[in-house]
């Protein structure tokens, strides 16, 4: 974990520090900083997100990166995972906008 800090200066010469403005993680592959609450994440989480879905209403298997089943078209929340008939793109029960 790494801190961003404020330093009193004199002449850009940081000389001690004043205060901790944030923290942050950075990733091993790609350099990457998220917010340090990524740790306590399940590493399971990411990997179902990934995964093919199947349909409740009609049981097709549909690819990880569809919001809406192939088959019967209807689309469900990517936030809350429940079924939606809203066609106005915006969950109804967690008003998150279709495809976030």
């Amino acid at each position: 974990m790494k801190r961003v800090s404020r330093y009193f200066t004199l002449y850009f010469i940081p000389l001690f520090q004043m205060s901790t403005l944030g923290e942050y993680v950075t990733c091993d592959s790609c350099g990457s900083a998220f917010e340090p609450q990524v740790l306590s994440m399940a590493q399971t989480t990411e990997s179902e997100k990934r995964q093919p879905w199947q349909c409740p209403t009609c049981h097709n298997h549909n690819p990880a990166d569809s919001s809406s089943c192939l088959r019967c078209r209807r689309w469900f929340c990517a936030n809350c995972g429940r079924d939606n008939p809203s066609d106005s793109g915006e969950c109804l029960l967690c008003r998150s906008q279709r495809g976030l």
